[in-house]
């Protein structure tokens, strides 16, 4: 039994014979089982491949929404349309204020936030980006170790990490003591209540989507419980769609991601405004952002 299962079942999430094989193998390891609690509807891989030295080496990136490569070479990199997205989300509470950004991968939202803040901190335990932010004059610490105990922050973020931690419960305790008494938390993570994984249970979206790294996907309970061990008082926690209907019309009609692109045509306002709507009313958005305070 790995960590994150025994934490499912410490905080109640997950019970005795609760979880169940959902799928067989992730995009990169055909061998990790996939299991879904019955109980809370969370994902959960049932073994964890990754630690410490595999984030240190590896460079994962995204060159577009959703498409992830590994590469043995350095790389540049401008703010991704998610950056930039957060960043349009937040940059009036983010005036001024300051942020540090836990787990900033190549710094594609930092470099937005930056231009905003009064003082910006990336936390990055890949040591290839760490060093190409820091060469760029950015200020980036390999761990919470790093900072001084004197160093406080408005707003904490964590733009799809919390899926990555072995120790989520030890990193969040850590992080809360350099956070503002009157500051606040923000995690986005994957949902494990995506449309494409439940209402259809598309085998196609679940061999794509599945990965090493997510070692949890969570609900809108599962993630408040999380952070309520932690010590944090839940503010909100809202569904976010990602991708727009010509995505999800593509992946159950071909079985392949890319629609948004193939069916641009479908990509009109007011047909994803609706169709958006429509998955945040049902619950089975993509994408869950939880806001959290002392």
């Amino acid at each position: 039994m790995n960590k994150i299962i025994k934490l499912l079942y410490e905080l109640g999430i997950s019970e005795k014979n609760s979880l169940k094989i959902n799928h067989q193998g992730v995009r990169d390891n055909e061998n990790i089982k996939v299991l879904k609690c019955k109980k809370s509807g969370v994902f959960v891989l049932d073994d964890i491949l990754t630690n410490k030295k595999y984030y240190e080496k590896n460079i994962m990136y995204s060159d577009k929404k959703g498409t992830t490569h590994t590469i043995d070479r350095i790389i540049s990199s401008e703010p991704l349309e998610d950056d930039v997205r957060r960043f349009e989300q937040n940059k009036l509470k983010f005036d001024g204020k300051t942020i540090l950004d836990f787990g900033c991968g190549q710094g594609g939202f930092i470099k937005l936030i930056d231009k905003v803040t009064t003082k910006t901190v990336g936390i990055e335990l890949n040591d290839i980006n760490r060093k190409n932010l820091r060469d760029s004059g950015y200020d980036i610490r390999k761990d919470t170790g790093q900072l001084k105990d004197s160093e406080k922050f408005d707003y904490i973020i964590l733009n799809h990490v919390f899926e990555h931690l072995h120790e989520p419960i030890t990193i969040m305790k850590n992080l809360k003591e350099h956070l503002e008494l009157e500051g606040e938390i923000i995690i986005e993570v994957p949902h494990s209540r995506d449309f494409l994984l439940n209402t259809i249970d598309n085998k196609e979206f679940k061999s794509f989507t599945f990965w090493s790294e997510h070692l949890i996907l969570h609900t809108k309970e599962s993630l408040e419980k999380f952070l309520k061990h932690c010590g944090f008082n839940t503010k909100q926690i809202i569904g976010y769609q990602r991708y727009p209907l010509s995505n999800h019309v593509y992946w159950m009609s071909m079985g392949k991601p890319g629609g948004h692109e193939v069916f641009d045509f479908m990509n009109k306002d007011y047909l994803v405004e609706s169709y958006n709507k429509f998955l945040i009313e049902r619950n089975e958005t993509d994408t869950i952002i939880g806001y959290f305070t002392h």
